[in-house]
């Protein structure tokens, strides 16, 4: 025996009207993510229903120099020829260390860095055992609560040392 065929539409449609409500509910919201000032900033153009102070996309940020608190980052480093060394700073920190295996693509790291608005220079550099072609090296960073940025770099006879610049 089966049921009916208009109970099976109702119960249908109402499984996807619900599945339908919970998709707009995460994907109609829009705009940019936030990140919380940990000091307070130098100007009062950011704030929130509750008059936090926050950071909103590189777009619409106002002019000046202004940089903001460390947030987490997930980092991948994509190579074609494995590398004897790679580190990867940014200022003073060291984000990408000595001590990873660099034996197989991609290497992934979970770091701190800065966001500016006017961008993040990070240097990079490497080393390849002698003999190794000129190949190309891929820094993909992902910060919270913002979109990842990639970069790729040559080498020129097996060795690296690059100022590169990422911007949010």
């Amino acid at each position: 025996m089966r049921g009916s065929p208009i109970l099976h539409l109702l119960i249908f449609a109402a499984a996807f009207g619900l599945i339908a409500f919970k998709v707009a509910e995460y994907t109609g919201k829009g705009g940019y993510a936030h990140a919380q000032h940990e000091a307070e900033p130098d100007h009062g153009h950011h704030e929130d229903d509750d008059k936090r102070q926050v950071v909103e996309g590189a777009d619409s940020h106002p002019e000046g120099e202004h940089v903001h608190v460390k947030v987490p980052a997930h980092i991948l480093i994509h190579f074609a020829h494995p590398p004897t060394r790679v580190s990867l700073q940014q200022e003073d920190a060291e984000l990408v260390g000595l001590d990873l295996d660099w034996t197989q693509s991609p290497v992934e790291v979970e770091a701190q860095i800065e966001v500016a608005h006017e961008g993040n220079e990070m240097f990079i550099t490497a080393d390849w055992p002698k003999g190794t072609p000129d190949t190309a090296l891929t820094i993909e960073i992902e910060p919270n609560g913002f979109d990842a940025r990639a970069q790729t770099v040559w080498t020129d006879e097996a060795e690296l040392d690059e100022l590169i610049l990422f911007e949010w």
